[in-house]
């Protein structure tokens, strides 16, 4: 029976790596004639003979998520979080939520606190289905936790991670305060944290 269930959701994987893969020719298709634009959608050229001072890098744990946490950027998070990937992880894993209950006392108070959440992180579906199974109010102000080194080491890649999961780089490579600020500053404004 184990082999069967192994055999069945190694079936599963797979379609959805292929529709990931396909999803992302989709992106790929649809960004390639805007990427062959010039000014201003591109930087200006320059001379050889000029000596530009070096820009910092942008990505990865340097990478820009704010935005993921303003209005436009949480009502589209609102309708890929309860649509496709709801649908996606329902044909995944179907997954059984239980013990929410043990969160009832705090989700009567008036203002519900932020909640770290702590997940077993078996896999990279793990995120997707802790962002769709996390119950109201800390839903709706949810920030994943997640390997700038993986999920934006390219600026299409963070910016999917950022939106559809409001995912914020943390540094996996260099021990330092950037990240723990970060975090700590959003949990002071009321957000709750997937690790």
């Amino acid at each position: 029976m184990a082999r069967e269930d192994d055999a069945w959701s190694g079936d599963r994987l797979r379609r959805i790596a292929r529709a990931g893969g396909a999803a992302e020719r989709v992106v790929r298709r649809i960004a390639k004639p805007v990427s062959s634009l010039g000014f201003p959608y591109r930087a200006p050229t320059t001379p050889k003979s000029v000596d530009l001072p070096e820009r910092p890098s942008k990505l990865g744990a340097d990478f820009e998520t704010d935005w993921a946490r303003k209005a436009p950027a949480k009502a589209a998070r609102r309708v890929l979080v309860r649509g496709p990937l709801a649908a996606a992880m329902k044909l995944v894993a179907d997954p059984e939520i239980l013990g929410v209950d043990r969160l009832d006392d705090l989700r009567r108070l008036d203002e519900p606190p932020p909640v770290i959440f702590a997940p077993n992180h078996h896999s990279h579906i793990d995120t997707p289905l802790m962002v769709t199974s996390v119950p109201e109010p800390w839903r709706s102000k949810l920030v994943i936790a997640a390997a700038a080194d993986y999920f934006f080491n390219r600026r299409v890649k963070g910016a999917f991670a950022a939106l559809a999961l409001n995912a914020l780089p943390i540094d996996r490579e260099v021990t330092g305060r950037k990240s723990s600020d970060m975090i700590r500053g959003l949990v002071e404004d009321g957000w709750s944290l997937v690790i």
